[in-house]
């Protein structure tokens, strides 16, 4: 009688300790994705960024789509991507989205000091043993993860 109560309870340390080791490398993918969305070329154009926010989102064949202004430069998030996915391995580029927002630091030569905003969405964890007790769900839902930053100053083009 104590044994199977012990295995449920083993399992259960067990799948929540999954469960905060991936929250941790989700965090630490955001992180990583921010700084590199902050040091290489925006993924689009930033010219408009003092009236119209930039939100770019990945989609399920890994390229990149914006809202606000065309992508101009797909290779920065591919390059982003990338390295959450060392992080990561299994994470899909249409859970990612880099947003650049006016941070309101203009310089005097006219240059955009944009905030680089990195996100992951509606990421999922499969319960392994625990989705067979009645009543526990079949998932656990993360929630969104975002890491902001002021990115170096940029040209307006």
């Amino acid at each position: 009688m104590i044994a199977p109560l012990l295995v449920v309870l083993s399992v259960a340390m067990l799948e929540f300790g999954l469960i905060m080791f991936d929250y941790h490398r989700y965090s630490e993918a955001t992180r990583r994705g921010v700084r590199l969305a902050m040091i290489n070329t925006p993924i689009t154009s930033l010219a408009n960024l003092s009236t119209t926010p930039v939100d770019c989102q990945g989609t399920g064949g890994g390229s990149v789509t914006c809202t606000g202004a065309a992508v101009s430069n797909a290779a920065t998030f591919t390059t982003l991507f990338a390295d959450m996915r060392a992080i990561v391995p299994d994470l899909t580029a249409d859970k990612v989205a880099v947003s650049y927002a006016d941070s309101g630091v203009t310089s005097i030569s006219g240059m955009v000091t944009p905030v680089v905003t990195v996100s992951l969405t509606n990421v999922t964890r499969d319960f392994m043993i625990l989705n067979i007790i009645p009543g526990m769900p079949e998932t656990f839902t993360y929630p969104t993860f975002t890491s902001s930053r002021v990115a170096a100053t940029l040209t307006t083009s």
